[in-house]
């Protein structure tokens, strides 16, 4: 009677031995992927920490170029014979070179602070305003501080554009030489 419970057993026994087989050799086949998975975890953070390298060097390359471009700007407002103040639309000095800093008498440092809260650049607002309401140039004259006597000064303000066409600021050109 137990005779016929051997060959079931024997075919449950071999498929028992078949799917251990099947599995120890998978697990083999996985323990290698992990292998090649760690090697290729490897290369990924070396490529990433490359990457990141190159990164860097073109931000500092970058940041040496926009410094560079600064001091060349600050350069030439320096020289350009006439006074010269870029603001924001809402009137932040972005630029202010030596003459008209001296003739506004604006504290040190300037940029950054709204030009209308300088004692005497009422005119200049009003030049400001009317040059952004036509979106074109604007000339005048606007009469300089007390201290310089109030002698007027012939201005040009001119928009400034951004590469989308929006008015991104204004530029006064203000003449050394005095109005009579």
């Amino acid at each position: 009677m137990a005779v016929w419970l051997i060959g079931p057993f024997l075919v449950v026994l071999a498929l028992m031995l078949l799917s251990w087989w099947r599995a120890a050799r998978q697990g083999s086949r996985l323990r290698v992927a992990r292998m090649n998975g760690a090697r290729s975890e490897a290369a990924l953070s070396d490529a990433v920490a490359e990457a990141v390298t190159r990164l860097r060097g073109q931000e500092l390359a970058h940041r040496a170029r926009v410094d560079a471009l600064e001091s060349f700007i600050v350069q030439l407002a320096e020289a350009v014979p006439a006074g010269l103040i870029v603001v924001s639309p809402e009137g932040h000095i972005r630029l202010l070179n030596k003459w008209a800093t001296q003739w506004l008498r604006v504290p040190e440092p300037a940029t950054g602070r709204v030009l209308w809260s300088v004692e005497g650049t009422d005119a200049l607002r009003d030049l400001g305003t009317a040059c952004l309401s036509a979106r074109t140039r604007r000339n005048g004259t606007v009469a300089g501080p007390q201290a310089d006597g109030g002698a007027s000064y012939p201005v040009a303000t001119i928009p400034l554009t951004s590469a989308t066409g929006d008015i991104d600021g204004l530029l006064y050109l203000i003449d050394h030489e005095k109005v009579s």
